[in-house]
């Protein structure tokens, strides 16, 4: 069982597994493709989970190993970085004075060994780096195999349901600007926020097109957005309506309404409101409050282009039969008044949770890590003996700097004349 646990919590296997899943990456050369095998194939998911265990065992086996370092037991100081046996030793009070004035903890003392730590927490950076790594790819994982997630193109007053819950969509708010200079045709049109007002079984939330928004178990983001209407078709056969979206945002975008009935497509793109010359730059203008729209007709087997109109909402658009087909006669279209459609992405992903404290805790780790060239354990260590006292001194990193480290505490506990002792010393740097 031990052997089994030395195994599995080795720096030797956890470089393998690294090894192995760079060449798998490298032979696929897909991320994609690459994820799913370490997430649903057999021999993908049993090296992943032998990753997480790794990790596990190794955070164990040195927190283990730290707080044994710093609790007194029976060791000695003959395995630690610097030692001395001395004949005729300070009291206890001395070297605690002395290692409380050097920064050290003293732990409780039990019975002839007293232990002086300093550093004690200095193993955390790490901790944090490799619990957060497990964390992550745990919730990776999750996220994988029990991940939902759907998508609805929605307007004012729609009802929707998603995981058992039913939503009813509230008022639609974009933040447009009144007017939008586009130039030489590439103008940077954004909406800064689009705010879409939910209730999700009796409770009222927001959500927009920024962070998602987090309610009942769900996340939930504005995906898309664009202006809708009401498009009414008056013909002999009788009155057709139809609500259509528009998706015709950044203007220049062409929206694309098919008419399988008619036999046509009706084209909408934003018309501006006029051009505008400077020198050599040529921009149109375009107002939010004054939307006006390009409107193309096409018919036939090639759908070529019969007829182009510039409409604003409410204006009756007249079609002459001979635009279309003689056999359909007069037709009559018309926008109705402005709305706006959204497209609402929601997401259940009981992986997030443990994605982001992962993360969270990799990057504390991360943070602390340029601390460990100065923040490490150092242990004094006195053992009572028969014939005397034995001194060790012990340093994480820079063991050469340890031995005199220690040699200058030798010097301080038995500088004075009247603590002239004999002492038997030794110290190794490697």
């Amino acid at each position: 069982m031990r052997r089994c646990f030395e195994i599995f919590s080795s720096w030797w296997l956890s470089a393998l597994l690294a090894g192995g899943f760079a060449s798998v990456f490298m032979v696929m050369d897909d991320f994609r493709a690459f994820m799913d095998y370490l997430l649903s194939k057999p021999l993908g998911v049993l090296l992943y989970l032998v990753l997480i265990l790794n990790l596990c065992l190794i955070s164990i086996r040195i927190g283990v190993r730290n707080l044994r370092k710093v609790l007194p037991e029976r060791e000695s100081p003959e395995g630690m970085t610097a030692y001395c046996n001395i004949s005729s030793p300070p009291s206890q009070d001395a070297i605690l004075r002395l290692g409380e004035r050097l920064g050290f903890r003293s732990s409780p003392p039990s019975g002839d060994t007293v232990v002086l730590t300093r550093g004690r927490f200095s193993f955390l950076p790490g901790m944090f780096l490799r619990i957060g790594l497990v964390l992550a790819l745990g919730g990776l994982m999750v996220s994988f195999h029990y991940r939902e997630a759907g998508e609805r193109t929605l307007h004012e007053g729609d009802t929707f349901s998603f995981r058992g819950m039913n939503g009813v969509v509230g008022r639609i708010r974009p933040d447009l600007p009144a007017e939008f200079l586009q130039i030489g045709g590439k103008g940077a049109f954004r909406v800064e926020r689009v705010a879409l007002e939910l209730r999700l079984d009796d409770r009222g939330m927001e959500a927009d097109n920024g962070l998602p928004a987090y309610a009942e178990g769900g996340y939930f983001r504005v995906s898309g957005f664009g202006f809708s209407h009401e498009l009414i078709i008056k013909k002999e056969g009788g009155l057709r309506k139809r609500m259509v979206d528009a998706a015709v945002l950044p203007p220049g975008k062409t929206a694309v309404i098919p008419f399988t009935e008619e036999d046509m497509l009706i084209t909408l793109s934003m018309e501006p409101l006029k051009k505008i010359k400077k020198g050599l730059l040529t921009g149109n203008l375009y107002r939010f409050d004054d939307i006006r729209y390009r409107m193309v007709l096409q018919s036939g087997r090639k759908k070529d282009i019969k007829q182009v109109h510039i409409v604003t909402p409410g204006t009756p658009v007249n079609i002459s039969p001979s635009s279309l087909s003689a056999e359909r006669g007069d037709m009559e279209i018309i926008l109705g008044p402005l709305s706006y459609f959204v497209r609402l992405s929601m997401v259940y992903d009981p992986g997030i949770p443990l994605i982001v404290s992962g993360l969270l805790m990799f990057l504390t780790g991360l943070a602390l890590m340029p601390a460990r060239f100065f923040w490490y354990l150092r242990r004094l260590l006195w053992v009572k003996t028969g014939s005397g006292l034995m001194i060790g001194y012990e340093s994480e990193f820079y063991r050469k700097w340890a031995i005199q480290k220690f040699h200058n505490i030798r010097i301080d506990l038995f500088s004075a004349p009247e603590r002239s002792s004999s002492e038997s010393c030794d110290g190794k740097a490697d």
